[in-house]
C-alpha cells in the first residue's frame, strides 16, 4: 500500500505506528484495510508481463493513481551485456631516469589486461594532479612520453576502471 494525498503519493510503506484523529496508533500497519483506505492508503496493483529473467528485466513504465488503487505497469527490456572489467594494468618504461632538459623523454606504455572493447577512460596523474584524460583506451594500450625541465622524482599514476598503477621517473 501507498499513501496518497491530493493526488500525489506521499508515503511508500505503511508505518508501524501512525496518528489517527490526534492519537498515536501502534501496529498501524495491521489496521483493517477499510481504515487504511480512509487514511489515504491505497493498495497497489502491479501489471507485469511475462519475461525471461535470465535475459530480460522489468522496468516501471507507469504508476497511475485511481480512486481505489494504484496501478503500476511494467515493460520488458533486455538486460544489457556487462562491460568487461579491466583485470590489471601493466606499466613499462623504456627508461626511468631522464635528463631534466625538456627533450630527453621516457616512453611509458600502459597495457590494460581485459580490455576487449574501446570503452574505458584512462586518467594520468603526475604527483596526484590529473594531467591528461585518454578516452577511450584504444586496443588496450596507452603510450605517452614524459619529459621535464625540473630535476626531481615524478610519480605517474595511470587510473582506469578502479585500478591504479604507478611508475616513478627521475629527472636529473
Amino acid at each position: 500500500m501507498k499513501q496518497v494525498k491530493d493526488g500525489t503519493i506521499v508515503a511508500q510503506r505503511l508505518p508501524k505506528s501512525g496518528i489517527i484523529k490526534g492519537a498515536t496508533i501502534m501496529n498501524y500497519h495491521k489496521l483493517p484495510q477499510k481504515t487504511l483506505i480512509a487514511e489515504g492508503w491505497l493498495p497497489v496493483e502491479e501489471i507485469k508481463p511475462d519475461y525471461n529473467a535470465e535475459t530480460e528485466r522489468l522496468r516501471l513504465d507507469s504508476e497511475v493513481i485511481e480512486k481505489d488503487k494504484i496501478v503500476r505497469t511494467y515493460l520488458v527490456e533486455a538486460i544489457p551485456a556487462p562491460t568487461p572489467a579491466i583485470h590489471d594494468i601493466t606499466l613499462t618504461a623504456d627508461k626511468t631516469q631522464i635528463t631534466a632538459n625538456g627533450t630527453d623523454a621516457s616512453t611509458i606504455t600502459a597495457t590494460f589486461d581485459g580490455v576487449e572493447v574501446d570503452t574505458y577512460t584512462c586518467y594520468i596523474t603526475i604527483d596526484g594532479e590529473v594531467c591528461e584524460t585518454v578516452e577511450p583506451i584504444v586496443a588496450g594500450e596507452v603510450v605517452r612520453e614524459f619529459t621535464s625541465e625540473t630535476a626531481r622524482v615524478f610519480k605517474l599514476d595511470f587510473h582506469a576502471d578502479d585500478k591504479v598503477k604507478t611508475i616513478f621517473v627521475e629527472a636529473v
